[in-house]
């Protein structure tokens, strides 16, 4: 089957979208992978009733015959034997120390949508980026390259008994590359019919770009991403990038936790617990003491976003663009989830005068963005080789399209 995949390698947690045969599948789980090993499983009725996405136990058949197996997500997080990998601030996603692991996560997800849609074979094209100032790199650009190029066709069977030994064949066609502010900004552009394959105008956005400038920006754990938007098209001084994310404001906070109560936990298993006490509106036990994190957060979460404010404002000086043209601020990245349930989200407006919308999937944006930008380039592809063979083109779903081309 002939699909379009959108993947967000993010720092904290790896989403991916997709659509197979008129069902949006969306997957998320934590940014963690790790060498894979024989494990007797105590409770399977128990570890059956988690999400798909938490029992990725995976094996990779690459078209050589060799095989390696990998633990991703919150399966790698809950079994690594001290060999657990998530993504540091200072590597690229794409790198060549980290792009094997990036592959591992890659696969697992798309094996698990195939799972979810009983297809045995996908044959895909996949949207995906890295951050802007990343992105713009000489380096950059290379790693991206490199990545495409080294990415092949697979077998990827889901070893958890839940799956009853499911295997799939995944053959990479080709790879979208686009910057993350510009993938949000795919997101907020459009809306996607399901039933039509097709992408249709934001009613929101098609609206504020008649007034003027939109700003978009996704705040994610490391960076934020940003794009700006006018009814022409992309305002090339608007794609930046700025070093502040959750990271931040939790990097203090586990200072501040192994200092006041020897809690000492790894990135994703704070972020875990962050969201789950503030949602709950609950403390955390530990060692019988009961600690109130969503209180010892908000401070850090404040002063972050005020380092933010400060550094947009910087960036938008130093590329001669002036904060009162924008009519209209587009605010999404997984960071925004965490400040709703904390209710400092009224930080996030950064322009007095102009309107702001806070997305309301902001942890699905960048993989729908990617998701997009790859369908959108594929339609063009799609036209322009009608256009040459003088046939009608159709953009309306993966099939008919890649089969017109």
């Amino acid at each position: 089957m002939k699909i379009i995949a959108g993947y967000d390698p993010g720092r904290m947690y790896s989403k991916l979208h997709t659509i197979i045969d008129g069902k949006e599948i969306k997957l998320r789980g934590p940014n963690a992978i790790c060498i894979g090993y024989d494990r007797r499983v105590d409770d399977i009725t128990k570890e059956m009733e988690l999400n798909n996405e938490d029992l990725l136990d995976i094996t990779v058949i690459y078209a050589t015959g060799e095989e390696e197996r990998f633990f991703i997500g919150e399966f790698a997080r809950k079994n690594h034997r001290s060999d657990l990998l998530t993504a540091s601030n200072h590597v690229s996603k794409y790198s060549r120390l980290t792009a094997d692991k990036e592959r591992g996560k890659l696969f697992a997800y798309l094996a698990l949508a195939g799972y979810q849609a009983n297809k045995k074979e996908l044959r895909v094209r996949t949207g995906l980026g890295a951050p802007t100032e990343e992105f713009y790199d000489t380096e950059g650009k290379k790693e991206l390259a490199e990545f495409e190029k080294g990415t092949g066709e697979v077998t990827v069977r889901l070893n958890h008994p839940k799956f009853n030994g499911f295997e799939t064949r995944i053959i990479p066609t080709k790879m979208d590359f686009v910057a993350e502010g510009t993938a949000s900004a795919f997101s907020a552009m459009y809306d996607i019919d399901v039933i039509e394959m097709e992408l249709v105008e934001n009613v929101w956005m098609m609206k504020q770009l008649e007034r003027g400038p939109v700003y978009i920006s996704n705040l994610g754990s490391s960076t934020e991403d940003s794009a700006i938007l006018t009814k022409s098209g992309f305002d090339r001084r608007g794609f930046f990038g700025i070093d502040v994310g959750s990271s931040v404001a939790t990097i203090p906070l586990q200072e501040d936790l192994v200092k006041t109560y020897k809690f000492d936990k790894d990135k994703t298993t704070l972020d875990h617990l962050l969201y789950l006490s503030a949602e709950s509106e609950s403390k955390i036990r530990y060692r019988d003491e009961l600690i109130d994190l969503t209180q010892m957060a908000k401070p850090r979460f404040k002063m972050m976003l005020e380092r933010r404010n400060q550094k947009v404002f910087d960036k938008l000086e130093r590329n001669g663009i002036d904060p009162g043209d924008i009519v209209a601020q587009y605010q999404t990245g997984g960071t925004i989830e965490y400040l709703k349930l904390i209710k400092q989200e009224e930080y996030l407006k950064l322009f007095k005068h102009a309107a702001i919308k806070i997305s309301e999937r902001p942890h699905e944006d960048e993989a729908r963005g990617y998701y997009i930008a790859s369908k959108l380039q594929h339609d063009l592809e799609v036209a322009q080789d009608a256009e040459k063979h003088g046939h009608e083109a159709s953009g309306k779903s993966e099939e008919k399209a890649i089969e017109v081309s």
